[in-house]
């Protein structure tokens, strides 16, 4: 399609002018106003745009195509998107077949991200198929207890941080299954990295457990060296509610002292 060669040649020039880019900024943003005006109204385009991005081998195009395809729940695009994330070339494609099905939010991305996360050794790859993870909603408890076991993994093991984290944040909205609280309250006490303790800290505020384990490591986590790690477990504590008297004053005296700093 001219369009889709009229947006990529205007997306590269407004990389290549990088800081004096205004006018090829624009320039590519009327290209894509005008692509995304073309799939609208005309659902065969948008299988024809899918099947280029599926066959692309320009990471920087499929960038481009799979920003413009997310809007469309299309089995094309679902395709298109499941055929970069198992590919086996550029991890760049995989990155952005994941961070379509992302943006589809499809059932279809979990055994394919869990497949990643075994597999993969690209750390850019393995973060994306952990945001590409569905939500557990309708899923089974076979399902549940795969997911939880991967990400545990990942949590425990992963030698990087933001993939950690990640992992984390993402159990939170698995943590009706004992591993997945036994993960974070582990992660939140031990983990070296404080982005990690406070991705585990956030995940235990969407669970919102009463397990006393959890909310005796948000007490705890209260008195953090981290200022993100102490403010998620406060929110965290806070959204656990209702509290035993003695995590009900600590969770107001952080919050006392949180109001005074901001006086």
């Amino acid at each position: 399609m001219a369009l889709i060669d009229v947006a990529l040649a205007a997306h590269r020039r407004a990389i290549a002018e990088d800081g004096d880019a205004c006018e090829a900024n624009q320039e590519a943003d009327a290209a894509h106003a005008a692509l995304m005006a073309a799939l609208q109204e005309d659902p065969r385009t948008v299988e024809r745009v899918a099947g280029r991005l599926q066959t692309t081998r320009d990471p920087l195009e499929a960038e481009v195509l799979a920003a413009l395809l997310g809007q469309f729940a299309d089995p094309a695009v679902e395709q298109a998107a499941l055929t970069l994330a198992t590919g086996r070339g550029d991890p760049a494609l995989r990155v952005v077949g994941f961070d379509l099905l992302d943006a589809l939010d499809l059932p279809s991305a979990r055994p394919v991200a869990l497949t990643a996360l075994d597999r993969e050794v690209d750390t850019t790859v393995r973060r994306a198929a952990i945001h590409a993870l569905p939500p557990p909603d309708g899923a089974s408890i076979t399902e549940a207890v795969e997911v939880v076991s991967r990400l545990a993994r990942v949590v425990g093991q992963d030698p990087d941080p933001e993939t950690r984290r990640r992992a984390a944040r993402v159990l939170g909205d698995w943590s009706h299954t004992p591993e997945a609280l036994e993960t974070l309250v582990a992660a939140l006490r031990r983990d070296a990295a404080p982005e990690v303790r406070a991705g585990a800290a956030f995940g235990l505020e969407l669970a919102r457990s009463a397990d006393p384990r959890a909310r005796a490591a948000l007490v705890s986590a209260l008195e953090d060296e981290d200022d993100l790690v102490r403010e998620n477990a406060w929110r965290a504590l806070g959204a656990a509610a209702p509290l035993s008297p003695a995590e009900h004053a600590a969770w107001v005296a952080f919050r006392d002292a949180r109001e005074a700093v901001g006086n």
